[in-house]
């Protein structure tokens, strides 16, 4: 996550400019240095990203995580993906978040997986995150056509 995108959301949300300054000193003053042959050699300053293991990842996530979900609040509300509802007079929920992982629900339609495939463009951009397709999947409920479902996979 680029630093200044979590100084931006912090400040955004409200938090006031003395406790950003703080987070962003906690992250941002860390060095790596190498060891090669068993000495170390030279030394490399960061300039993005939380440190593995860093007690604020947790935290620092969870602000992070509030662009992804604002953006597909916002396609929701526009009516660029519906969500799923679990029964007719339930709410639709469009999207789970959890620690490293995403989940996105929409109708099986092309415009509505274009607009969930808009959404992680414009938070790539947005936070310099990037979706690993490797380990990305895609589900359709058992009465998507095998022919929709093609078309789906190949935007």
């Amino acid at each position: 996550v680029e630093w200044l995108c979590i100084k931006k959301i912090m400040l955004q949300m409200g938090f006031h400019i003395d406790f950003v300054q703080l987070i962003m000193i906690c992250i941002s003053t860390t060095s790596f240095s190498f060891k090669i042959n068993g000495e170390v050699s030279g030394y490399v300053i960061p300039s993005r990203g939380i440190r593995q293991g860093d007690p604020l990842s947790p935290y620092l996530f969870l602000v992070v995580a509030e662009i992804l979900s604002a953006l597909v609040n916002h396609a929701t509300q526009t009516g660029h993906i519906t969500g799923l509802k679990i029964s007719p007079n339930g709410p639709a929920f469009s999207h789970l978040l959890f620690a490293d992982d995403s989940l996105f629900f929409c109708k099986a339609t092309v415009d509505q997986a274009l607009s969930i495939l808009s959404v992680l463009d414009k938070y790539h951009l947005f936070t310099g995150q990037c979706v690993n397709w490797s380990k990305s999947s895609i589900f359709f409920s058992r009465k998507t056509p095998v022919i929709l479902q093609n078309r789906i996979c190949a935007t």
